[in-house]
């Protein structure tokens, strides 16, 4: 199964909020290939600083009609050319083989550049105060139909390892947890939600109850979040 993300969430990221470990390695001339690029949000503050950008992304109706961009799976896209630095942001957590996804990535890494991914540990992330019991349920659900698409819900945990093993060295992971904004999870329920009871891992009345659960609830969300970068040998 594939995901598709929801372009009022992407377009409310920016390269400096939401990829800033990336934004710290940035400089003029600076080639850099973003993968799973969605609406191009990011991709445009790459853009801005380097002035060489390629946005890909598989979806077709979040990539902008613009140079730059394309429609591309990372599997099968060739350029003919390797990029400085190669980055997907919350991008491999919907991929069920990141192993594969990650030695595409190398592969279109120039010798000496940096390979940048920041993504989720799903499991790890934590509510203050405690979520209401109906958005637990939906928040359970959620992680039940992720397993089951295989997608990992720890698979910032692994980064390391997955650097490592693609032959990456001076390998560095740091964490970046994030705090959810307000319109994060109204969002994904309207646009998963009927995805997950669809595929039976939750009712229509649960998904309405950890709606309105969600609508009364005046805590946070800290996200697990964590960024790896390595070099291309």
């Amino acid at each position: 199964m594939r995901h598709q993300s929801d372009p009022r969430v992407l377009n409310e990221r920016t390269l400096e909020k939401d990829h800033k470990r990336l934004a710290a390695l940035l400089r003029p001339g600076v080639s850099v290939l973003d993968v799973g690029c969605g609406t191009g949000a990011i991709t445009r503050g790459i853009r801005a600083v380097t002035g060489d950008a390629t946005g890909i992304d598989r979806d077709a109706s979040l990539v902008p009609a613009e140079d730059g961009f394309v429609v591309s799976d990372i599997f099968d896209y060739a350029p003919g050319r390797q990029f400085d630095v190669v980055t997907a942001a919350r991008v491999l957590q919907w991929i069920a083989s990141p192993e594969r996804a990650l030695a595409k990535m190398v592969e279109l890494t120039r010798p000496g550049g940096r390979v940048v991914v920041l993504d989720y540990a799903h499991e790890r992330n934590e509510w203050d105060p405690e979520a209401p019991p109906s958005f637990q349920h939906f928040w359970r659900a959620f992680l039940r139909w992720r397993e089951a698409n295989g997608w990992d819900n720890l698979l910032a945990d692994r980064l390391e390892g997955m650097f490592a093993a693609a032959g990456l060295r001076e390998v560095a992971v740091t964490d970046d947890d994030e705090v959810a904004s307000g319109a994060l999870w109204p969002h994904v329920m309207e646009s998963l939600g009927p995805v997950v009871v669809r595929d039976g891992f939750l009712t229509d009345l649960k998904l309405l109850a950890a709606c309105e659960g969600l609508a009364a609830y005046g805590g946070v969300q800290r996200l697990a979040l964590r960024t790896a970068i390595g070099v291309r040998a």
